[in-house]
Order: C-alpha cells, then structure tokens, then sequence
C-alpha cells in the first residue's frame, strides 16, 4: 500500500510573548537597591543598612527620571541596574508550516509487514529574540557592529521579538511489525532524520536537556544562527515486544506453572543532542550573557571518539581548538556557527514480567513487576560548554528518565534503576 498527504499549517505566536511585554515598566519592573560593600546591613545607625535603604526607597518617584534617581542612588553608593524592556519589532506574523509526507507498506507474511515512511517539513515567519538592541562592546569583540556606549543608559537589556527566522526537517522512518503469532508480538524501528533551523522551541524558551542558545548570535546577522536544531537526534533505534507463550502439557501442574506469563521490553537508543561552545570570558555591555560562542582556533576541537561517556572523567573538548577571549591573539567576530558539536548519546531499556490469574471466564488479574531501566544505566548530559569553565569538555550530571512509576519529566535522577510490583486486573 502506497499513501502520502501535504498539508499547510498556521499557528499562533508563542503566549509567552504578550506576557514579556506586559512585564515592561511602569507596568511591571522590579528594582533591587542594597547598601555598600561594608555596610552593615542591620546596623540601626544613621550610616548603616535601614538607614541607607529607607533613604534608597525615598529616592524612588514617579516624577523623578532613571538619570536623576541613579544619580542621587550613586551619592549613596547603592547600585542601581536600569531597567530591561521588550519590544516587538515590525509585524509579528503567524508560524507558517508546509508538510508532507510520503509512505509504503508492505506485508511480508499473514502476521508481518514492513513499513518505510518520509516525513518532512518546513517553517518559516518563526519568532526569535534580537538581544543586541541596546549593547555596547568596550571589548572590541564585534568589531564595527556595536556602539562602545549604550545607545540608551536609563534601560539595561532591550530585548526585540522579530519574525523571520525558518526550520526544515527530514525524517526517514523504517518499521518492522509482528503481529501476535505463537505468543509473539514486536516492532523494531530506525529513524534517520536532520532538522535545521535558526532557533529552536518557537524562540521563547530553552528547550531541556539540551543547551539552547534561542537569540540572534551576531549584531544585524542571523547567519551563524543557522544550524543543527537544538533537539537534532540523527539516529534513533527502538524496538519492543512482547511474548505470551502458550504451552500444552498432559501434567496438569506443570502446565499451570508454565502458562500465562507475560514477558515485555522496550529498548531506545539514540544519538546526542547537539551543542553550542561559548566563552564567558567575552561579554557586551547591555547585551547577552552567556551565548557568546567561543571562536575556533583552527586546531582540533574534539578528542578522538567525540562527546560520550569517558568525557565523566576526561574532557572530550580541547581547549587549543578555541581561542581565549583574554589573549592577545584574539581579535573578535567571526565565530563558530551554532550546535557545531555533539553530547552523548541515549540508551534505555525497560522490562516487565507478569502472570496472569483466570479468574472469571471473561476477566484475569496479573501479578508482577516492571522495570525501568532494569541495567542502571547511565546516561549523561551535555559536557561543560563554557570554554572558560574549570570543567570545560567534561561531563556533570545525567539526563532524566523520561518515563518511570512517577510520570513524565519530572526531572528525578535518570541513571536510577527503579522496579514497580504492580496488579492489574482485566476485563
């Protein structure tokens, strides 16, 4: 059987979006004021901490602009953040998405079939964040592309939501299905797929585990923004079965023992979610922390065997393929384009074993157990992608089981083997 299908989607701009521009001021803005380094902050004194910040808060008023209040703040020696602001940026258009899909069946035997399926897709008018509106760069780390001043000194980080940004995905998907014969029942599956865009997860939030970088990287450019998807798994294998033997024997016992167990598994492996490597050392005033990718150095940036699991306890990143943001040999932009390296990948496998009580002609009740992965195996997380980290290249933590006895995603430690005894009864 051949079957296939195309069809043109829209959707609306993330939610979250109205709520960061209802959180500008003078509709919503938190200040923070505290005393000097030194002061006491309980100290009852006229030069103590209450003191100081009663006179902080008198200072503030609605009369009074950011200058004049940062001003008699500063006399003070209170320090005092300007304020952030969120803006949208011309028209804010609907999502757009184009898919298509292209699939054959065919049945190898009265109980199996084979089924290969392509899926692909392509977005376009997505949101994502320009952070650059208000920055500054006294480093010199985007030469000619920020002002060495802050445009505008009474806000801190303008944050500009623009649409225009795409994302395409292929996606190869093979199926191997047994029906129930002789007590047997499984599918195995291989997926191949690659997913490119500009930013990930509708540019709004940070999609978990992996490490998103969801704003534009470069001042009036999204062009090193284009790359592998922050949720890119090129390959992923996983089967299932389950298998209910059914045995005839003249021993009435040992055909009671024997019969009515129920044995399933499902196994998933996949590949790494790809990263970003960026360098804390370099930052902009008014501007992005933290998402500034580190530059190559034109030397190998990844030992021999990639991102997996000995990066516990070697780093699997070489610091010699990056320049330091500190050293005299660096002289700023270009940089490395987005999720250019891999973590590690993902393996798991689960196991349930039951048996199965008649007990009325037409309901049974199982007893036994379900495993999660019943290895303890662990799986880890993205290494360290902060060239100036002391951890740098290494990993730190492990990923989250996503299903177990508690629900889904809520975030528990994943390399934990768990067994669930259960019951369950059918009818």
């Amino acid at each position: 059987m051949i079957s296939g299908g195309v069809g043109l989607f829209f959707d609306n701009a993330a939610a979250t979006l109205a709520n960061d521009l209802l959180s500008n001021p003078p509709n919503a803005v938190r200040f923070n004021v505290q005393p000097p380094d030194g002061v006491l902050p309980f100290d009852p004194g006229p030069t103590g901490g209450q003191a100081i910040f009663q006179a902080s808060a008198n200072i503030f008023n609605i009369n009074k602009t950011y200058s004049q209040m940062s001003s008699a703040l500063k006399a003070l020696g209170v320090p005092f953040n300007p304020p952030g602001f969120n803006t949208a940026v011309g028209t804010i258009h609907s999502p757009r998405v184009l898919q298509w899909n292209f699939q054959v069946q065919r049945q190898l035997g009265p109980s199996t079939a084979l089924i290969a399926n392509y899926a692909g897709n392509r977005s376009d008018n997505l949101l994502y964040q320009n952070l650059w509106g208000n920055a500054y760069d006294a480093q010199g780390i985007f030469p000619g592309l920020l002002p060495s001043a802050a445009p505008n000194p009474n806000y801190g980080l303008v944050t500009q939501y623009l649409s225009g940004t795409t994302a395409n995905y292929n996606g190869l998907q093979v199926t191997l299905r047994q029906q129930f014969a002789k007590g047997f029942s499984g599918h195995f599956n291989y997926m191949w797929s690659h997913t490119l865009d500009h930013v990930s997860n509708g540019g709004q939030n940070e999609f978990s585990p992996a490490d998103s970088l969801i704003a534009q990287l470069i001042p009036g450019s999204l062009a090193t923004n284009y790359g592998d998807a922050d949720y890119d798994i090129r390959h992923v294998i996983s089967a299932d079965f389950v298998y209910a033997p059914r045995f005839t024997m003249h021993n009435m016992v040992l055909n009671e023992l024997a019969s009515n167990w129920q044995l399933g598994t499902k196994i998933t492996y996949h590949t790494g979610l790809p990263f970003t490597v960026t360098d804390s050392n370099l930052s902009v005033g008014n501007g992005p922390l933290g998402i500034i990718p580190a530059t190559p150095s034109g030397a190998p940036a990844v030992v021999s065997g990639g991102c997996g699991e000995a990066a516990v306890d070697t780093p699997c990143l070489l610091a010699s393929g990056f320049i330091d943001g500190t050293a005299s040999t660096f002289s700023g932009f270009p940089f490395q384009n987005r999720n250019m390296f891999r973590g590690p990948g993902y393996f798991n496998t689960d196991l349930n074993l039951f048996r199965n009580f008649h007990i009325m002609e037409k309901a049974t009740f199982g007893v036994g157990m379900t495993a999660f992965n019943v290895f303890n195996h662990p799986n880890f997380g993205n290494p360290d992608q902060d060239y100036a980290s002391p951890t740098f290249g290494m990993i730190t933590s492990t990923v989250a089981q996503p299903n177990s006895p508690y629900g889904n995603g809520l975030g528990f430690d994943g390399s934990v083997r768990i067994i669930q005894l259960s019951g369950k009864l059918t009818f």
